[in-house]
């Protein structure tokens, strides 16, 4: 798991709440089809980028991007 941080996906990835994860590694199909692995993982990301607040996303988008304000 800790090589899974070293990466770029994997630590946008870990920026997702455990809950959201565990939802999407419980109740994801493991059936080895990539289309089905890639719309569960935009569901993801979308049910993520729903949660947020308006001031949660203009932080994380400037840390993401490294602006200091």
């Amino acid at each position: 798991m800790e090589e899974e941080t070293k990466t770029k996906d994997g630590k946008l990835y870990n920026l997702i709440s455990d809950n959201y994860r565990f939802v999407n590694e419980k109740y994801s199909p493991h059936n080895g089809d990539e289309r089905d692995y890639c719309y569960n993982r935009l569901l993801l990301a979308t049910d993520f980028i729903c949660g947020m607040t308006d001031s949660y996303a203009k932080e994380l988008y400037q840390k993401l991007n490294g602006i200091d304000c």
